[in-house]
């Protein structure tokens, strides 16, 4: 408990800091989208094929299968009429997702290619920012925090702040699902990210059975749309303080995820405080400002990685 206050502390001051507490803790238990049409520049080491240049060389390797898979997806969306290119980068997330179902990595890029062009997402790092920002003046404090702990990115939501009367006018609508896709994103900067898979913390406490149904709709929706289509794993979800009425919506909500998500879905996880006392200070503005700061930053490291990997 004194080290996941200490990291409150350092969270608070803006530096980077760990929280392995709090993943750990039960106490129950392109600026432009980058062409994809490079030839390719090949470095080995140890058996490993790298990025020409990246924000960290360790993170954006790719082993020689995984390379050969990607390659493989890579022609086969160059042959598909219906489908734009996509970057080298791409290719290979892709290939850590699905593997050789190259009928499924096709399905996702097109699916995605529709997505983006119905809700005008640009997929840079500058309207990525704009697009969360949004995002957050939308639901106020569902977002608590957004990490790097243990190998893992880690973003904490209060369910409690999600209102789904908000998404009703095409604006909103564009905002929210805009909003995830680029919660996708900055899950998945680097290629050993996209391994990992991501860690999603939510607190619960005081959650009302009157909203269960519409938050239901609201996250099959954007599970559909966006969450489930979008090239990235998840290693946990934990539900914090959670009662009967979220415990119900998630046994509900489970026969949507994929099944290795089934088995890493915790709920009743108890804390002793709620998560947002942790985050939200001093003041709700200035933990707004590190979350941007943050996301932003991953961001332009993804679409860093995005422009500089060749194939």
């Amino acid at each position: 408990m004194a080290d996941l206050l200490d990291g409150m502390n350092s969270d608070r001051q803006g530096d980077d800091f760990e929280e392995e507490d709090l993943y750990e803790m039960d106490q129950s238990e392109a600026d432009e989208r980058a062409g994809g049409r490079g030839g390719g520049s090949e470095s080995r080491h140890h058996g490993y094929h790298r990025a020409l240049s990246c924000d960290n060389a360790e993170r954006m390797s790719l082993s020689q299968h995984e390379r050969n898979l990607a390659i493989t997806i890579k022609e086969a969306i160059a042959a598909a009429p219906d489908i734009d290119l996509v970057s080298d980068f791409m290719c290979a997330q892709l290939a850590l997702i699905d593997g050789d179902n190259i009928e499924a990595a096709l399905e996702r890029v097109y699916h995605l290619q529709c997505f983006r062009e119905e809700y005008g997402i640009h997929d840079t790092a500058t309207d990525g920012r704009k697009c969360f920002a949004d995002y957050i003046e939308l639901f106020p404090t569902f977002h608590l925090c957004f990490t790097f702990d243990s190998g893992n990115y880690i973003m904490m939501f209060d369910n409690t702040k999600f209102d789904a009367n908000k998404v009703k006018t095409e604006e909103n609508i564009r905002t929210w699902l805009g909003g995830t896709y680029y919660t996708c994103a900055i899950f998945c900067p680097d290629f050993e990210a996209i391994r990992s898979g991501a860690v999603v913390v939510l607190e619960n406490e005081g959650y009302a059975w009157k909203r269960d149904m519409r938050l239901l709709e609201g996250i099959k929706r954007v599970w559909s749309e966006v969450a489930s289509v979008y090239p990235m794993s998840f290693q946990k979800m934990k539900y914090f303080n959670s009662g009967t009425a979220m415990n119900v919506l998630v046994s509900m909500l489970k026969p949507f995820l994929p099944k290795h998500l089934q088995k890493n879905v915790e709920v009743g996880c108890q804390f002793e405080q709620r998560l947002d006392s942790l985050y939200l200070v001093p003041t709700v503005e200035e933990a707004n400002e590190r979350l941007l700061a943050r996301v932003e930053e991953t961001l332009q490291k993804r679409y860093y990685n995005e422009r500089a990997f060749e194939l």
